[in-house]
């Protein structure tokens, strides 16, 4: 079983359906709430959501993390519940937008080059990260320290060592050449949202590579959740 959240929109029709895709350290509600904020304001326009945890996030935090491969087979499985369920959920399957953050819009990518045809449009938002990038922080002992926010209000390090970053560039070296060759087909609908300060999503490559991009002022990868004087959650959603 996958935990996840339907935000069902009040409509006396059928609803569009918007997956959410949650990045890595996180959870299916995201840093800040986001998911939920974001779910709340797409209801409001008549839309419904659903968000769900990925291995080794959320409620499966003791699971092990596994490749994008187990999380396309996530991905798989919700799409399956949706369609199953799409009548008494009052959903329109045949119009489900996909959109996803960080590592989750990573996810997405590699499921969209499998699966082209599913959803009618894609928004990714600070995906993460380039082969570039991570080969170089890789070169040293710890390349990635970062605080991450618990649910009771307190904060966890997290590091990823050099194997572990090693692995992720691997990855990513063959994610890229996917990205590239997916999103620029012209078969899918797509928008790229990444913070004009985000030094963790290669902005430099995304804008070298693709055309419908839009940047958020003096924002960086979490889009300033954290940090006054930076767009705020509000802003993003």
């Amino acid at each position: 079983r996958i935990p996840a959240t339907i935000y069902k929109a009040k409509s006396d029709e059928k609803t569009p359906m918007v997956v959410l895709c949650a990045g890595g350290m996180s959870s299916r509600n995201e840093i800040g709430d986001y998911f939920v904020k974001l779910s709340e304001a797409l209801n409001k326009k008549g839309i419904s959501t659903i968000t769900f945890d990925v291995a080794g996030n959320g409620e499966r935090v003791d699971e092990e993390i596994k490749t994008w491969n187990q999380d396309k087979m996530d991905l798989m499985e919700v799409l399956i519940y949706l369609r199953e369920h799409e009548k008494e959920l009052e959903i329109d399957t045949s119009d489900m937008q996909l959109m996803g953050y960080s590592l989750g819009a990573l996810t997405a990518v590699e499921f969209l080059n499998e699966h082209p045809d599913v959803f009618t449009n894609f928004i990714a938002q600070g995906p993460a990260w380039t082969y570039e990038e991570v080969s170089q922080l890789a070169q040293g002992d710890t390349f990635y320290n970062y605080n991450f926010p618990t649910e009771d209000g307190s904060f966890k390090e997290y590091k990823l060592d050099k194997k572990a970053a090693v692995d992720m560039a691997n990855q990513l070296k063959g994610h890229n050449n996917i990205a590239v060759r997916t999103l620029s087909s012209g078969n899918i609908n797509y928008t790229i949202v990444v913070g004009e300060n985000d030094q963790d999503c290669g902005i430099d490559f995304l804008k070298d590579n693709f055309k419908n991009i839009k940047t958020i002022p003096e924002s960086d990868h979490v889009f300033g959740m954290f940090q006054i004087g930076r767009a705020s959650c509000r802003e993003r959603v």
